[in-house]
């Protein structure tokens, strides 16, 4: 039982923090997109890795990273080769759960400032791998510099593709470090290693959520995954580049689309895992609960990402401001919805915990 219990709990993490992660690299994507024209941006994605990997161990924070960095490249791959592709997309992420390395003495550690010393040297370690990977990507495969909004007067590949990832990578490092150092500080749970022992939750059986909660996230999750799944598809427009006597290829999607799809596959994963422990009598409700609402509040933002991208968009593309306000009021709606669903499934979950504690001490 406790096994099948965090078994799911696991995959519940690794799918809702990938997800999570995905919508912060978006985000982060947007900001000095003009400086980092080849690709790289600076924000605190890694943080959804590092605190699985802290949470769970190694492997869950390598599928963590495995998954968002999938993501990454079916929004729009830039690909010269299979290696590069590698280096670039699948790998970087999963690099980041190295800072696993230091979880052994973080779980030893007995005062709160070495926990958090401890922590943002599991960050340096992560964030160092990664841009080992990206570093050697820009050594073998990107020798043009005009990639970089800075003259760097012909510098030699290693030279600059030390200074290209770096210029990037340090201040992620630095804010994914600090971000960590505040959660540790506030929250010290989210890191908190999770073991048999805290796995357990004992759930009264809720049958009218049976009878509601089941059937309807599977059927949105369901029309989600096949109706924008397809959408995605149909979206793709792909081409074809020359870079230093080499063929590049390259596709477009839309992510609109691709973030539709995967929240509908993960609700019908958690709903699956759900309806499987319902007929086993072994509800877990609360989970449930905060898997929806942390899907919904990871479509919150990025609605609000997409949202804050495009408020300028009138002035690069000379845009009316009917055209610009119609352009922006999808997200600002989509973002809305977003908060309104998380807000609800908060509140959802805070009514079953407080009946299943009146139960018990009853």
């Amino acid at each position: 039982m406790y096994k099948n219990i965090g078994i799911v709990r696991t995959i519940c993490e690794i799918a809702i923090f990938a997800a999570l992660g995905f919508v912060f690299d978006e985000l982060q994507g947007i900001l000095l997109k003009g400086v980092f024209v080849g690709g790289g941006s600076i924000g605190f994605a890694m943080i959804a890795v590092v605190i699985v990997a802290f949470r769970r161990g190694a492997i869950p924070g390598i599928l963590t990273g495995l998954i968002m960095g999938l993501l990454d490249l079916s929004t729009g791959p830039y690909i010269l080769s299979f290696w590069q592709v590698l280096l670039d997309y699948v790998f970087p992420y999963c690099f980041v759960a190295t800072c696993a390395i230091v979880i052994p003495l973080f779980r030893n550690a007995e005062t709160k400032k070495s926990k958090i010393w401890l922590l943002v040297l599991g960050v340096c370690i992560g964030g160092f791998a990664k841009f080992l990977s990206h570093y050697f990507s820009g050594l073998l495969f990107f020798t043009d510099q005009s990639g970089f909004a800075f003259n760097l007067n012909n510098t030699e590949p290693w030279l600059y593709s030390l200074i290209y990832n770096i210029a990037y990578m340090g201040p992620c490092i630095v804010l994914t470090a600090a971000l960590a150092a505040a959660i540790e500080y506030r929250a010290p749970s989210l890191f908190e290693y999770q073991n048999k022992e805290n796995e357990i939750i004992a759930d009264k059986r809720i049958k009218a959520l049976d009878y509601v909660l089941n059937p309807a996230a599977l059927g949105v999750g369901i029309f989600g995954f096949v109706y924008y799944l397809l959408k995605y598809i149909y979206s793709y427009e792909g081409y074809t580049d020359s870079y230093n006597g080499n063929v590049v290829y390259g596709a477009e999607f839309n992510p609109d689309y691709l973030v539709l799809y995967v929240t509908g596959a993960l609700l019908i994963l958690f709903t699956v895992f759900h309806i499987i422990k319902t007929i086993l009598k072994k509800p877990n409700y609360r989970l449930m609960i905060i898997a929806c609402g942390s899907l919904a509040l990871d479509n919150a933002i990025y609605g609000l990402a997409i949202a804050i991208k495009y408020y300028n968009v009138k002035y690069a593309k000379k845009l009316t401001i009917e055209e610009h306000n119609a352009l922006l009021e999808p997200y600002w709606r989509w973002f809305f919805v977003g908060v309104i669903v998380a807000v609800l499934f908060a509140i959802i979950y805070v009514l079953i915990r407080e009946k299943i504690k009146n139960e018990q001490e009853n």
